[in-house]
């Protein structure tokens, strides 16, 4: 079976009568798949001459753009690893071709501009290469031939870690993704990173399989989507839980028409989503599908359309086998797993350790259950597991998501109080307005004591009056809770 990456070019050639359309200037422009291999083409002679080949390693930085996914395809042709550099690893002004050992590093004419490091070995992607003089650097990390990409993901602390990423692995990634592309005239749809190396993959299976490219900003999303009519789109919880709210008093057509009027399929599952956010889109007739995966092996479970179970990720994807530990820890066995291994372990060896190949299984850290039929639910986090004095244990995770839906506030965050015998509850609402927030430390103080049945001590209840960012570290880099600086800021002691 011929390998999908390896097969690209010629997906292009096959598909050539198809578009990717992406903004430049601030217009939308187009290109034929069949312009798009000659422009790759050209890049991966120029790539060439310049003394790119197999198995170097080359970092791109910047924002999305045409000149991203051309070099991108050009590298991945040459069998060069591409290393996806996240705009945080610019921010101490590292000389991050000595870092990470790269061959080159090639930036957006912004980031270009900005980089303050050495930068013999360092080519604008937004001027032609010939017009540049950098030089290939001396020597760089070494990687097999299977190893073709480096990401980076958050662990659980948010810290960054290196995957490597493997050729196979990704194979078997797209395949998998067959039917989200299943679709006639089928167009999707992309806004997030392309550092993220999911959404290459997505890009991948749009070029093998045939499908249009949409590339826009995440600022013009919204517009996109009405304006690109696509037919797949793939995003994080908070995309539709936002678009279920804006939209939640509109009709079943002004909802379709806000997606573009045409969409298939839309998936999520880089975190766990509310219930009714699914249940909106459904209720208006349009399939959003709830999946689970993690960066070491990809996608791992995902409800199919017309087989969706509420509350559940669905069934393992093909190749994947899913048990739960006697702690109830989630493990993944994959005949093929993304990962082939981490970039460097000793970093943040917490952080590596929280998802590790033991015995063939990927200790994923999630907690979780499987119903009789297959179907995987997540529970929380095995680090997050709140223990009182008494030796209940208590999974914040589910309780916040329900909290979220029933009192409709946009976050919630479950702490033990310091002394082990109560809770904490820290709510951001949707809008900061002081007015209301006795009314909602009310609602969240009934719900709690009604859910868990009075069985619980709930100790305090605050609601913020700013919103949880990253920058102001009530949120990890990967978005998630940082419930050590909530407690800081809510003055509590856990």
């Amino acid at each position: 079976m011929n390998n999908l990456i390896d097969g690209l070019g010629l997906s292009l050639q096959a598909h050539g009568e198809r578009h990717f359309i992406y903004i430049e200037d601030g217009e939308y422009r187009s290109l034929s798949f069949a312009e798009i291999y000659r422009l790759v083409q050209q890049l991966t002679d120029e790539l060439k001459g310049f003394g790119v080949c197999r198995g170097m390693a080359v970092g791109i930085g910047g924002d999305n753009s045409l000149s991203w996914v051309l070099y991108d395809l050009a590298l991945t042709q040459l069998g060069a690893v591409v290393v996806g550099l996240p705009q945080s690893l610019f921010n101490d002004n590292s000389d991050l071709v000595d870092v990470f050992g790269l061959y080159a590093l090639l930036l957006s004419d912004g980031y270009y501009h900005q980089y303050k490091a050495e930068r013999t070995s360092v080519i604008n992607i937004d001027i032609p290469l010939v017009e540049q003089s950098a030089v290939l650097a001396a020597t760089g990390a070494g990687f097999t031939d299977d190893e073709i990409s480096v990401t980076f993901s958050s662990g659980s602390s948010g810290n960054i870690k290196g995957l490597v990423i493997s050729k196979r692995g990704a194979d078997a990634q797209i395949r998998a993704y067959k039917d989200m592309f299943d679709a006639e005239d089928g167009r999707l749809i992309v806004y997030m990173p392309f550092t993220s190396y999911q959404q290459r993959l997505y890009i991948y299976g749009a070029i093998a399989f045939g499908f249009d490219l949409v590339l826009v900003p995440p600022y013009r999303l919204p517009e996109g989507l009405v304006r690109m009519q696509p037919t797949v789109l793939m995003g994080p919880p908070v995309l539709f839980e936002t678009l279920a709210r804006q939209l939640a008093s509109a009709d079943s057509a002004t909802v379709q028409a806000a997606l573009g009027g045409k969409m298939h399929i839309m998936t999520t599952g880089m975190a766990k989503i509310r219930q009714d956010a699914i249940d909106f889109f459904h209720h208006h007739g349009i399939r959003l599908c709830e999946g689970y995966g993690l960066g070491e092996c990809g996608s791992v479970c995902v409800n199919t359309l017309g087989a969706e179970v509420p509350n559940s990720v669905g069934k393992p994807l093909p190749g994947t086998l899913v048990r739960i530990a006697q702690d109830g820890e989630i493990l993944v066995a994959k005949d093929d797993p993304l990962l082939s291994r981490y970039l460097v372990e000793d970093d943040n060896p917490m952080d590596v350790q929280d998802t590790r190949l033991q015995d063939g299984w990927f200790h994923t850290g999630d907690l979780g259950r499987l119903d009789e039929l297959g179907n995987l639910y997540i529970e929380g986090r095995k680090k997050t597991t709140l223990v009182l004095k008494d030796g209940r244990k208590f999974q914040p995770e589910p309780i916040e998501k329900a909290l979220e839906q029933a009192v409709e506030v946009k976050r919630a965050a479950i702490l033990l109080h310091a002394n082990q015998q109560g809770f904490l509850i820290a709510i951001e609402p949707h809008l900061v307005d002081v007015v209301q927030v006795p009314a909602v430390v009310a609602s969240v103080k009934q719900w709690f004591t009604n859910y868990t049945g009075g069985s619980y001590l709930l100790v305090d209840v605050q609601v913020a009056t700013c919103e949880f960012t990253s920058g102001n570290g009530l949120l990890l880099r990967n978005l998630k809770l940082n419930r050590r600086a909530i407690a800081q800021h809510f003055g509590w002691e856990v």
